[in-house]
């Protein structure tokens, strides 16, 4: 490995394909070597003195990075696809590199996958496709892998700066909802409207004005939301908070006949919660209603009885 200061040592491991791909291999060494990186190649040895395998593993161990340019023979021969006798210099080094890949984790080595031609990127040794390949093919091409081999990024990270302190905003509630009505939900589901009646006429004393009955399947719990009506409304309803209306017409895919809605005047229960608790701008109100359909014999004359009788 390079000392502090020192240059870069980098191994370059390939096959010698063509005499092309062989003098594009040479001139990316000598390119290197020219920029001040220290670049090996076999082509620079005749026959070293301990023989080519002991030769291989001492140049990709004291590396800094190893360039493995990929082509088709070169995979071949890792392969061990190629005839038996040819290329063993590429099958040496194919098993040394991934000895050291295995015993470095795939971390700690410097393995840089690199190609001439775009096409042969199906060709990296495909322990190296999991890292950055570089395509050289052109001075762009050169200089990425230069800026990768001496440390020179593109992008410098700054120098990390002082933590900004932000204003912290005043919390602001998203408000309050308050429920309010003439419906205690629990209470009437526990009743269950069933219908709504009229008196009118002959079955009135002297005096008396007509009114309109509600019907409940569980009288118990209907006394109880006649009781509580009383309490909050009074006798008389003085101020026509709670409002019972019949809505007539017909609605689509239902009987005919008309439906008889419960429920407050909202501006009065709005005043009243206001009064009772601290309601803001940012605050709502929801209102609870009831509805019963009615559906009465075409023939029957009790609601046209009771509209006459209390205009």
């Amino acid at each position: 490995m390079a000392k502090p200061n020192a240059p870069e040592r980098v191994f370059i491991s390939y096959s010698h394909d063509t005499e092309i791909h062989k003098g594009r291999a040479l001139d990316f060494a000598n390119r290197l070597r020219e920029d001040g990186v220290d670049a090996n190649i076999d082509q620079y040895e005749e026959s070293p003195e301990h023989g080519w395998p002991l030769w291989m593993e001492r140049q990709i161990r004291d590396a800094d990075f190893v360039v493995v340019i990929g082509s088709e023979l070169y995979h071949d021969r890792l392969l061990g696809d190629e005839i038996d006798g040819v290329g063993l210099g590429a099958k040496w080094e194919g098993g040394i590199l991934r000895q050291h890949l295995y015993e470095s984790d795939m971390k700690t080595k410097g393995f840089i996958p690199a190609i001439f031609s775009e096409d042969d990127a199906r060709f990296i040794p495909t322990p190296l496709r999991a890292f950055t390949r570089y395509l050289i093919d052109g001075e762009e091409g050169y200089e990425k892998i230069y800026r990768r081999i001496t440390n020179q990024p593109k992008a410098q990270k700054p120098r990390l700066g002082t933590r900004r302190k932000l204003p912290t905003p005043d919390a602001k509630s998203g408000g309050t909802i308050y429920v309010g009505g003439a419906i205690d939900v629990d209470l009437w589901n526990s009743a269950k409207w069933r219908g709504t009646f009229f008196v009118t006429g002959e079955f009135l004393e002297n005096g008396q004005i007509p009114y309109l009955g509600i019907g409940f399947s569980n009288p118990d719990a209907g006394l109880k939301i006649f009781e509580g009506w009383s309490e909050r409304f009074g006798d008389n309803n003085s101020d026509e908070e709670l409002r019972i209306s019949i809505i007539e017409g017909p609605i689509q895919g239902q009987e005919a006949g008309y439906t008889v809605h419960i429920g407050t005047e909202l501006d009065e229960t709005f005043k009243k919660l206001s009064q009772k608790s601290k309601m803001d701008e940012n605050d709502l109100m929801m209102s609870i209603t009831r509805l019963n359909r009615m559906t009465p014999p075409a023939s029957s004359i009790n609601l046209e009885r009771f509209k006459t009788a209390v205009r």
